[in-house]
């Protein structure tokens, strides 16, 4: 089966000053270790030698803050990020440690490795494009969404960027619960078989560059049928030695983990 999607032409991968073949990812910076997106978590990813740094953000009402949801509980309880200014966000903490905006993350980053902004709300495309350009990273970075429209509104506001259109979304955390693996499996098995033909039109919708797997609906046929349609296939988030090993051999061109460390065990595959 072919994929079919609209865009004319991808932008070249981004390449890791490692030169390795396929990028080694921290998700949340390394999420297993350390509270996903902070800052500690990030600068843990990048002393575990990764290539490419992964975090969420989200609008606070003045600006952009890292989290992957907007309730968050922080040590002093319940709040929703979209409903305080990043100043009074930045003051609160989560497990410890506090929270930490876009700048702050790009700050950090910067030079060290590639970035992945994984924009988690919609509507603050022109703050997230006016970031990257004030920082300097236009070359260094892929922005990713799982909303279409999102991504198209980004590529409008800064086309130079690298983009990545997200897919499925992993609604309540379904595949982390137990109870709901069943249901899980059989859904997976349908993602898997309609795969091209679902993520070809939000690539279409998105005209995005690049596709972010789940990494459980990911097969070696899918990847060359995107690779064929000149767009790049990013896996999130495998956690195990074997699932990244299989990730290797299916050719994909980037693995996101919680567990970037893991990468030292694999040296002959990447």
């Amino acid at each position: 089966m072919q994929l079919h999607h609209s865009l004319l032409a991808g932008k070249p991968l981004l390449k890791a000053a490692s030169g390795r073949r396929v990028l080694r990812i921290g998700h949340g910076g390394a999420g297993a270790y350390a509270p996903p997106n902070s800052l500690r978590s990030l600068a843990l990813s990048l002393q575990q030698g990764v290539d490419m740094v992964e975090f969420d953000v989200r609008g606070c009402t003045d600006g952009l803050i890292l989290s992957h949801d907007d309730e968050v509980q922080t040590d002093a309880g319940p709040v929703r990020l979209s409903t305080v200014p990043c100043q009074e966000a930045r003051s609160l903490k989560v497990s410890g440690e506090p929270l930490a905006t876009l700048d702050d993350a790009l700050t950090l980053v910067k030079g060290r490795a590639l970035v992945n902004v994984d924009m988690k709300d919609t509507g603050h495309e022109e703050e997230v494009a006016a970031a990257i350009l004030r920082h300097g990273m236009t070359d260094q970075t892929l922005v990713s969404s799982l909303h279409a429209g999102s991504l198209r509104r980004f590529r409008q506001a800064l086309p130079e960027v690298a983009t990545g259109m997200s897919y499925p979304e992993d609604k309540g955390g379904a595949s982390g619960k137990p109870y709901m693996t069943p249901i899980v499996n059989v859904t997976l098995w349908g993602m898997r078989r309609f795969l091209l033909v679902t993520v070809g039109k939000l690539l279409a919708q998105s005209e995005a560059d690049n596709v972010m797997l789940y990494h459980k609906i990911i097969t070696p046929k899918a990847v060359e049928a995107f690779h064929s349609a000149g767009v790049g296939v990013f896996a999130w988030t495998a956690d195990s030695l074997e699932r990244m090993a299989q990730l290797v051999g299916m050719g994909v061109d980037g693995i996101a983990t919680n567990r970037p460390d893991l990468f030292r065990q694999l040296p002959r595959l990447l």
